[in-house]
């Protein structure tokens, strides 16, 4: 029960990937996707993919979310060597063309 509640908290906290709960843990172990699944259920383990997703297209320079209400697609592109100058970018799936730095 302790661990189940552990792991639901720290997925909707949003803290992805959850580690091991003892501080004195000398692997700062990773609690694996079948644990997760196992321990809190599908409705957590949903939650835990969704922000990991998130936080993977966050991250990635080349990745980001279309901002079409409803899109919720991952659009590509190849960004300049400035980051903080955005370039166009066309969303596949809803036909819009977007900003990669503002949206």
């Amino acid at each position: 029960m302790c661990l189940h509640q552990y792991l639901t908290f720290n997925i909707k906290e949003g803290n992805v990937p959850v580690t091991c709960p003892d501080a004195e843990c000398s692997s700062s172990g990773k609690i694996l996707v079948s644990e997760i699944k196992e321990i809190a259920g599908e409705d957590a383990l949903f939650m835990f993919e969704r922000y990991k997703l998130n936080l993977d297209v966050d991250l990635d320079p080349t990745r980001v979310w279309c901002p079409s209400p409803g899109c919720e697609t991952i659009c590509s592109f190849e960004p300049l060597s400035d980051p903080d100058i955005g370039v166009s970018v066309h969303c596949q799936s809803c036909r819009l063309k977007f900003c990669s730095t503002c949206n």
